[in-house]
């Protein structure tokens, strides 16, 4: 045995153990005797038979979007079962009626997604082998018109959130969104959302057959399952983490790998109209906000590009000013301290809009009587929530003016 596991030479014609054996031993005894398993306790606490008890549903996670009657139990209340505010979609909807956990009654209109894979209509432009890619359904398709537009991870993006800092009760214009998902191909795909969830709503065939999430499928996912012939309806809605500093945001090419200008590899396609673009598309540097992903999680299928970005905006405001201290002598070192508008240990903090990024230490010449003689120069950075910076490239006789930049 071998403590990261494995078991040393392996003997010839065998293949390699990579298990390990690992024992736990717990020493020293409980200081009171163990409570007897109560499995009425759990059941209570998963479905609460007294209405004045929240169970570990409703306690353990951000309340749903849309309210539909298997939740009743978990928020001890009735959500409609039948139109208008029920909570479903239907082959034709493009809105949502439904109502949320507090009571209110919404009505959002839907986004268009759309999946295609591996048949005739998607192929690797490159070597031309089959491949799955995203894309957006058109409206008002018909055998006539072209339904779906689909596009690469390096068009431009689709998926636009607009994100909030409150807990999720979602009201109009909140930034809440219905996705209706029409699967064109022949496979099923995990659907995989990165770093927020969705709540799926229902799915309906091209038929008309609603299907409603199974048990499993309650609750917020972060993987789906989209299936082909079908619309998969999911609500999606991204929350900010409240931290105690700023995040900048994503500002890159659209193609990494390509050089500014190129127009390789983009889209010809309006995916809003299905109309060719009257400018090609080239890549240039683009702000992705704070830039996610929504892909296929079968490895092969997000490696052939069925992945697109997702494009969060997040509200911020300008950075309060800093008051600063400095203190030293040319030719030695200056000690620079500033009031952090946003400490890092005040409550406050977590999740403010005004969050600096990082500070910027910025230095300019002056001469004796304090007339500045030089522009202002940046000398150093420091992270957010810092208060405290040292210049030791100063010159002995000189005079410097200092300010510090959130």
């Amino acid at each position: 045995m071998c403590d990261t596991g494995g078991y040393g030479v392996i003997p010839v014609g065998f293949t390699p153990n990579t298990r390990t054996v690992m024992q736990i031993v717990v020493s020293g005894s409980p200081a009171t005797a163990d409570a007897p398993y109560d499995l009425a306790a759990l059941q209570e606490a998963f479905t609460p038979t007294n209405p004045a008890v929240d169970g570990v549903f409703k306690k353990g996670q951000n309340p749903i979007l849309v309210g539909q009657p298997a939740y009743n139990a978990a928020y001890d209340t009735l959500f409609d079962l039948v139109k208008p505010y029920w909570g479903f979609s239907n082959i034709f909807s493009t809105e949502l009626n439904f109502k949320t956990v507090a009571g209110d009654s919404i009505t959002i209109p839907m986004q268009p997604k759309a999946i295609q894979d591996e048949m005739g209509e998607v192929f690797d432009p490159e070597y031309g082998r089959m491949m799955g890619a995203m894309g957006v359904e058109l409206p008002l398709t018909n055998a006539q018109n072209q339904n779906f537009v689909l596009q690469g991870y390096i068009d431009k993006p689709t998926e636009i959130i607009d994100m909030e800092m409150e807990a999720l009760s979602p009201v109009a214009a909140d930034g809440t969104q219905i996705w209706k998902i029409t699967h064109n191909g022949v496979d099923t795909h995990p659907v995989h959302f990165h770093e927020f969830d969705a709540q799926l709503i229902n799915r309906v065939g091209w038929d008309g057959f609603i299907t409603l999430p199974d048990p499993t499928e309650l609750g917020w996912k972060d993987t789906i399952r989209v299936s082909p012939l079908e619309d998969t309806i999911v609500a999606v809605r991204a929350n900010m983490p409240k931290i105690p500093f700023g995040v900048p945001d994503s500002i890159r090419p659209l193609n990494p790998s390509a050089p500014i200008g190129s127009t390789e590899g983009f889209s010809p396609t309006d995916p809003y109209t299905g109309l060719p673009l009257a400018t090609p598309v080239t890549n240039e540097l683009y702000n992705f906000k704070w830039e996610y992903v929504w892909h296929c999680h079968i490895l092969s299928h997000e490696e052939m590009d069925m992945m697109r970005p997702i494009q969060i905006n997040v509200s911020t405001l300008l950075p309060g000013t800093p008051v600063l201290q400095a203190g030293g002598t040319a030719g030695g070192t200056i000690s620079l301290r500033w009031t952090d508008p946003t400490p890092a240990a005040a409550p406050s903090t977590l999740g403010n809009l005004s969050n600096e990024i990082g500070f910027r230490i910025m230095r300019r010449p002056v001469n004796d009587a304090g007339v500045v003689i030089g522009p202002w120069a940046q000398i150093g950075t420091a992270l957010a929530n810092a208060t405290t910076y040292t210049d030791s490239t100063t010159t002995v006789a000189k005079k410097y003016r200092y300010r510090v930049v959130a």
